[in-house]
């Protein structure tokens, strides 16, 4: 994500990713990709903490994590923390991210 490397993003994201923003939109695979591929979301800082690994009974896994981000969205300069969770899952040799959600936290 920090490099917005599309090529890497389409091999960890599943096809039927769903992805719930931080404002509660609903986006699949294709325009996540998009949105990095555009130039929409410049990452400038990640500094991830307080990550939590869930396994699931089906071997994936369910992680969640802190991430203090700086960047630009839209052209527009931005910072926050944010809480995202990812659902895993093993399709064929990889992992991918198949459902993830993102939350605007305080501080």
């Amino acid at each position: 994500m920090l490099a917005s490397d599309v090529a890497r993003l389409e091999a960890l994201i599943a096809d039927d990713l769903v992805f719930v923003d931080q404002v509660g939109a609903v986006h699949g695979k294709a325009a996540d990709l998009a949105l990095h591929a555009a130039g929409g979301l410049v990452l400038e800082r990640i500094d991830l903490s307080e990550q939590r690994i869930l396994p699931l009974a089906d071997g994936g896994a369910c992680v969640s994590v802190r991430a203090d981000i700086a960047g630009r969205y839209a052209g527009e300069p931005f910072a926050g923390a944010y809480r995202y969770m990812r659902v895993w899952v093993r399709q064929g040799a990889a992992w991918r991210v198949q459902a993830a959600q993102c939350t605007a936290i305080a501080g």
